[in-house]
């Protein structure tokens, strides 16, 4: 057998996902001999690639790995892992706190859409109708200047949506305009960049589904404006 260990360089939270890349080491759990492996899922035998030193993975793949004494013969059971490689990211608003005028504890519920993961089976979602609202708290004020948000898809859809900002959940300002959108959502997003601009809370506003009067999104991701401050002094 061998002894496993996993290290993600930016761990995604998520068991066998990984967002950039994940680090696999493994170690023998007996001494001498070689362990070789293969990323297709195939049993490895004594031709298989051998093992020395961690493994990095930058795309999906299914390792498995097996240990082979001096003389070239399977010791143990192999081990095996599916490591999908997801668009994981985190922004100011992974994990915060949120509430929606609708769709709480749905299976669906807003938290969904600040996991950090753009999965299309994780998504805030109710049935309508049309306006419906998601909102997120950052704990704090931050000089915001991109959001980037990812509403469901599937090739033909399109949301139309605004997004405001907010110091005290009272308060707002217009920082997207996305009424007339036409474009087919995608596992892409929208971008939306604008002039900085001071907000603790951010509230999406869905205001149609071209599909049907359900309103849905997949992540909401937040950025701090660029610091200038000082550019181009000595």
């Amino acid at each position: 057998g061998l002894l496993t260990h996993i290290k993600e360089s930016k761990p995604s939270r998520l068991p066998s996902m990984f967002g950039e890349a994940a680090t696999v080491t493994l170690t023998p759990a007996m001494p001498g001999g070689t362990i070789r492996y293969t990323l297709n899922g195939r049993q490895p035998n004594s031709d298989s690639t051998a093992y020395t030193g961690p493994i990095t993975l930058t795309d999906t793949a299914r390792i498995t790995a097996r240990f082979f004494d001096a003389g070239g013969k399977a010791r143990g059971a192999a081990w095996g892992r599916a490591l999908k490689k997801v668009d994981y990211q985190e922004t100011l608003t992974t994990g915060k706190p949120v509430t929606a005028s609708k769709g709480v504890g749905t299976g669906h519920g807003p938290e969904q859409a600040v996991d950090g993961l753009i999965d299309i089976d994780r998504f805030w979602g109710c049935g309508g109708p049309a306006p419906q609202w998601w909102q997120v708290d950052l704990g704090k004020a931050f000089k915001l200047g991109e959001v980037h948000v990812f509403p469901y898809w599937d090739g033909r859809r399109y949301y139309q949506y605004t997004v405001e900002v907010s110091t005290d959940a009272k308060k707002w300002t217009e920082v997207v305009d996305g009424r007339k959108n036409t474009a087919p959502a995608t596992p892409q997003g929208h971008r939306h960049q604008f002039k900085p601009t001071l907000g603790r809370f951010i509230r999406v506003t869905m205001l149609k589904n071209s599909a049907n009067p359900g309103l849905h999104l997949v992540e909401v991701r937040a950025f701090e404006a660029p610091d200038t401050h000082g550019a181009g002094k000595k």
